[in-house]
């Protein structure tokens, strides 16, 4: 949620929405109001720890079910969950397509038939982009073989009736201004039934380049620059989310529970990266290199941003207050 706040577009939007549905759809209502609450409820706690206990009890996941004070979350999970349910709330709001707008982005799929020839391509949109950590050393290397080929086995062409070895292929056929990076830090034992966590040496630039991740790369702006972390100490079973992000300045701020301190950028990312002393398991939020004059650099976006930065940030430690003032 804290770094959710931080992208700017999207917390300004979420402060000036209106709700324009129905009067008797109170829990979707709830819901965007209990938001509202929530993002100006941190701006405001400048000195003091912002309590989220009201939006915890307000928000229910897309299966209906609440959170559970004092189980550890999947924080992949809760994000796909919170964009869900917050894209259907904003359906009935001025800013409909908000979610979208910010944060999906489009990856083209590709199937070559050896026996016909025919190439079947369909789209997929992503607000969450999961990369391999285990037998990568990077995430350029990771996002790499992602958007190369690979050979799918017993393959069953529609086309020409055959079954056999396909090469399928991926590229982004456009990017989200805002992308989050979900790193697959837990996999599941097939023998021993049980989920165990990647703990490998793990590199990220603070500059990210997706020139390489498209099949046509005119007229896009593939250039992202590191805005947020999100790191966890424990194991499968139990541990500790600590949030990182990127103010005004590029200056690096942890968010750890009611604490807030300024931290040093370049031990962050070595800690980040898995050489630290802390087992970390995390996600990225990289936004746009290139100035912005709107919600969107694709496609007509939902509400022009202001012109200037929202006044909730346009200084991040004016949000958070000083450092080890106790903003959570």
């Amino acid at each position: 949620m804290q770094q959710l706040f931080h992208i700017t577009p999207f917390s300004s939007a979420i402060l000036d929405t209106t709700w324009t549905g129905s009067p008797d759809m109170t829990s979707d209502s709830a819901l965007l109001f209990s938001l509202q609450s929530f993002f100006k409820g941190i701006a405001r706690s400048a000195s003091t720890p912002f309590d989220p206990s009201d939006w915890i009890c307000q928000y229910t996941k897309p299966t209906g079910e609440h959170l559970c004070l004092g189980v550890q979350e999947d924080a992949h999970e809760y994000l796909n969950g919170f964009l869900d349910r917050v894209e259907t709330v904003l359906k009935h709001t001025d800013h409909a397509t908000l979610i979208h707008d910010e944060f999906v982005s489009t990856v083209n799929v590709s199937v070559i038939c050896p026996n016909c020839g025919i190439v079947l391509t369909r789209q997929e949109e992503y607000n969450c982009i999961s990369v391999d950590v285990k037998g990568f050393s990077s995430l350029s290397d990771s996002l790499k073989a992602q958007c190369g080929s690979e050979t799918i086995d017993d393959y069953f062409c529609e086309k020409c009736g055959t079954r056999g070895c396909v090469q399928k292929a991926q590229s982004f056929e456009a990017t989200a201004p805002f992308l989050f990076f979900q790193l697959k830090r837990f996999e599941f034992d097939n023998f021993s039934f049980e989920r165990h966590k990647i703990n490998d040496f793990f590199t990220f630039p603070l500059e990210l380049d997706l020139s390489l991740c498209f099949s046509d790369i005119r007229g896009k702006e593939p250039r992202y620059r590191l805005r947020g972390i999100i790191t966890h100490s424990g194991s499968t079973e139990g541990g500790h989310y600590v949030s990182y992000v990127c103010g005004d300045g590029d200056e690096w701020w942890e968010l750890n529970d009611s604490r807030v301190a300024r931290v040093d950028g370049k031990d962050l990312l070595i800690r980040a990266r898995g050489r630290g002393s802390v087992s970390v398991q995390w996600s990225l939020i990289i936004n746009r290199m290139t100035a912005r004059t709107s919600c969107c650099t694709r496609g007509t976006p939902s509400k022009p941003c202001p012109a200037n930065p929202s006044p909730l940030r346009r200084r991040f430690p004016s949000c958070w207050g000083t450092p080890n003032s106790g903003t959570c």
